[in-house]
């Protein structure tokens, strides 16, 4: 039920330009680095799904998931761009790198 009710990020994308303040360079790195580390992340997780038990693999990669967007929700709700442009960029970023992986 979960996978249906979320909201896919490309509809997303002008909401975080112009109620967050992301720039669209921001964007278009947020996009390469989680397409960048899911590509990895799925040969990762693919093998760990063999070598391991496949139902605790998907549900780290689920609470990872999680995880991820609640450190998103966390940038946005203390607006780490008002104290640095440069620490806002680098977390989002960071939390985007996890996110690839943990999908």
């Amino acid at each position: 039920m979960a996978h249906f009710s979320r909201k896919c990020y490309s509809t997303i994308k002008n909401n975080l330009e112009d109620e967050a303040g992301y720039s669209p360079l921001l964007i278009s790195c947020m996009d390469s680095m989680f397409m960048g580390t899911y590509a990895i992340g799925n040969i990762v997780s693919g093998k760990l799904g063999d070598t391991f038990n496949p139902t605790t693999i998907l549900s780290i990669g689920l609470f990872g998931s999680g995880s991820c967007l609640f450190f998103m929700t966390v940038a946005i709700w203390f607006d780490f761009h008002t104290y640095s442009v440069l620490l806002g960029n680098i977390f989002i970023l960071a939390v985007y790198f996890c996110f690839g992986f943990f999908q």
